[in-house]
């Protein structure tokens, strides 16, 4: 009597232990993006789309104004990367201010106008109503 009530408690700290793994697991990855430069990013849903959101602040040179030759400052900002259910993207950023987002079967990115750079989530998959459209 006394082991049976020993393996049942043992199953019940067991099931709980992995259950805990589990959860703690699927929570955060499901909310957490990695770039393909390494940063680490966080989502949130809203009805116009999804906003990612830097976990470490960016630092960018502040000029001032355009074209200006000495930079002012340097703007420290955690980098908000706004998709649009139209397939739409802009930034926080003054550096990246609009551009598009498309995904494939290989993940997904963000292209800014006038930037080369992108910014690509391989393996990775947002879920916005309409995002059939942003398909490339």
């Amino acid at each position: 009597m006394v082991k049976s009530n020993f393996l049942k408690i043992k199953n019940k700290v067991i099931s709980v232990w992995w259950l805990s793994i589990v959860l703690f697991s699927a929570n955060t990855l499901a909310h957490t993006y990695i770039s393909d430069d390494g940063d680490e990013y966080t989502i949130r849903y809203n009805k116009h789309g999804a906003i990612l959101t830097s976990v470490n602040k960016k630092h960018y040179p502040d000029y001032g104004f355009a074209g200006a030759p000495t930079i002012k400052r340097v703007r420290s900002i955690h980098l908000k990367l706004y998709l649009g259910k139209d397939c739409d993207a802009i930034s926080n950023s003054r550096r990246h201010s609009k551009g598009i987002w498309e995904w494939d079967r290989f993940g997904f990115y963000i292209q800014y106008y006038g930037m080369p750079e992108r910014f690509v989530f391989v393996g990775q998959k947002v879920s916005i109503p309409g995002m059939h459209k942003c398909k490339k």
